[in-house]
């Protein structure tokens, strides 16, 4: 078996007869195939090169050579790794190789992945791939070739979540990460949320660089069920709402980001990626309570920065146990006097001073779930700026299949809506803002 390569006038024209080759004028002949470049990597992430051979005689376990010419005529050859040569390698790339930043996997008897742990920007240059003679006579091409640019990190990822959270069971979920590239190479990204429990961690659910959302295979029923969504609420802002939580939740919550681009074989590369900080997250079992007949009301406003003419959505949840089987009625009230209410058999009324919104579609009311109940308006006004915080009763159906008011509680929180300073406050009953 021959090591040394055909002369450069000899490459040159094996290559003419490859071009031929690959046009099917000539078949037969060895063939070496690398990615069409150029490609674009990110400085301190892997890069995987992989070269296939192809038409050739011989033993079928082939040899692979990897080298890299950095200047712009490719005359200076810099010899980086062999499958069978371990002083291969040129001083500039020994000590990477030792160390294995720099590696050479074989996949089969006819191919083999060159392998980056962590690019730098010297890497850039235009990569060759050779396969040494085992024809008997040079016949096709031993060589192939393609661009590598490495390209700067601009991936971002963050998150302003806090770093631990107790949650009750059944309760709403909402966390956030920031995600953004400034790369000029045309990139997607996607965001990946992640729970990372004691023993595993399990993907949630993303959105893919095609804007598709997949969830986990272990969420799958409940984001079907409309009980999980990721959400693009900015331009660099993506959401995870759970909006039942179950003990199973319990764990570190984190996102991912991946950059991706798109290669000129048509085939998606990422080629960056980055973990926000996590939420340690603790969901608390319902305990059995003495009083089951308990329960509790929360308020949370879900539209974020609040603007006139805008969307405004008012949640109001209710937390007890056994709620699926329980029936109340909840109200949304505007400084202490209500705009609407979803009776105990889901059945909306409107307060006489928005039954025109009402009608025109401006304002509405739904159940989300049993436990959760949503207040729309669109758009919000200047006469909509008040306190808000809503109110759950507990409903008994009589033999006759009529409804009794019970006990009543009032959401400890209020939202307070101001429109034109495009902004809201929570706030307390005791009037601090919070």
């Amino acid at each position: 078996m021959s090591l040394s390569r055909p002369p450069r006038g000899l490459q040159a024209l094996l290559a003419f007869l490859t071009g031929l080759l690959c046009s099917g004028v000539i078949s037969g002949q060895r063939l070496v195939e690398m990615p069409a470049g150029p490609l674009f990597r990110v400085k301190g992430f892997p890069m995987a090169l992989s070269c296939y051979v192809s038409n050739f005689k011989g033993s079928s376990q082939q040899d692979f050579a990897f080298s890299v010419y950095k200047d712009s005529k490719q005359e200076q050859e810099i010899r980086i790794i062999h499958t069978s040569d371990p002083n291969y390698a040129y001083a500039i790339f020994t000590s990477r190789v030792n160390t294995r930043d720099v590696a050479i996997e074989r996949l089969s008897g006819s191919s083999a992945v060159l392998h980056f742990a962590s690019l730098r920007m010297e890497d850039a240059g235009t990569y060759e791939c050779f396969t040494p003679n085992t024809d008997g006579t040079y016949f096709g091409s031993y060589t192939a070739s393609t661009e590598v640019n490495v390209i700067e990190d601009t991936l971002v990822a963050s998150s302003s979540d806090p770093a631990s959270l107790i949650v009750s069971e059944g309760d709403l979920l909402q966390l956030k990460c920031q995600v953004s590239s400034h790369t000029f190479q045309h990139t997607h990204l996607s965001v990946t949320w992640y729970v990372r429990g004691t023993e595993q961690t399990f993907p949630i659910i993303s959105l893919d660089k095609d804007l598709t959302v997949r969830p986990g295979s272990s969420f799958e029923h409940r984001y079907l069920s409309g009980l999980i969504s990721i959400e693009k609420v900015e331009d660099t802002t993506y959401r995870l709402r759970i909006s039942q939580v179950q003990p199973s939740d319990s764990g570190e919550i984190y996102c991912q980001a991946d950059e991706w681009i798109l290669d000129p074989d048509r085939s998606w590369m990422r080629i960056a990626y980055k973990n926000t900080t996590g939420s340690n997250v603790k969901v608390e079992t319902l305990n059995v309570n003495p009083d089951a007949d308990s329960f509790t009301s929360h308020i949370e406003l879900l539209t974020g920065e609040v603007q006139e003419g805008g969307p405004l959505e008012i949640r109001c949840s209710v937390k007890a146990q056994n709620v699926q089987t329980r029936f109340f009625s909840v109200s949304w009230l505007k400084n202490q006097l209500e705009v609407a209410q979803i009776g105990p058999s889901g059945v909306l009324t409107v307060s006489a001073d928005y039954t025109g919104r009402h009608k025109k579609g401006e304002l509405r009311a739904i159940k989300i779930s049993d436990s959760v109940f949503a207040l729309i308006i669109q758009p919000i006004m200047s006469g909509d700026q008040g306190q808000y915080q809503c109110r759950v009763g507990q409903e008994e159906r009589t033999d006759s299949g009529l409804f009794t008011r019970g006990h009543t509680e009032i959401s400890s929180e209020a939202v307070h809506i101001i429109p034109k300073a495009n902004r809201y406050c929570m706030t307390d009953h005791d009037g601090l803002t919070r």
